[in-house]
């Protein structure tokens, strides 16, 4: 195998999908990764270390997209170019096999479990 291939040089054309994230410090790309459990209330939540920044991602295109107090997330797959520290996006998709929704906490339909020790 040949590993100095999956090294990403300046002017390459790369594709992946992930997390969009646009926050007061800027326009972000985190790969795809397990999201973990759901906040309530909802909040976009800010870019991770392995987050790339990003210029000319669309952010009114993505799935799963989220918006609260100005932030923005959601997901996309994104074709661009590496320049620098940065991932000039030229095209932009919907991922495929993406979840249609976060799943969220709910009040279940029924009175809630005694507690152990209590009548």
């Amino acid at each position: 195998m040949d590993i100095d291939a999956l090294v990403v040089r300046e002017g390459d054309r790369v594709s992946a999908t992930g997390r969009l994230v646009h926050i007061e410090a800027g326009d972000w790309f985190e790969p795809w990764h397990y999201v973990g459990w759901p906040e309530t209330p909802r909040k976009v939540r800010p870019a991770r270390r392995q987050a790339v920044r990003v210029i000319g991602a669309n952010f009114d295109d993505l799935i799963n997209r989220f918006e609260s107090d100005g932030a923005v997330e959601g997901f996309a797959t994104v074709t661009g170019i590496w320049s620098g520290d940065q991932l000039r996006a030229i095209h932009q998709t919907i991922p495929e096999n993406a979840p249609l929704h976060f799943p969220r906490w709910e009040t279940p339909p029924c009175p809630p479990l005694p507690v152990a020790g209590r009548a």
